[in-house]
């Protein structure tokens, strides 16, 4: 099973991959 610190890193990291995917379409605009 997964802990709740294992579930937050990975929550924070997919939050992570939209900001970068964010900012590329930015500088595409």
């Amino acid at each position: 099973h997964s802990t709740q610190l294992e579930e937050w890193r990975e929550d924070l990291e997919e939050r992570l991959h939209g900001n970068d995917v964010d900012c590329e379409l930015e500088k595409l605009d």
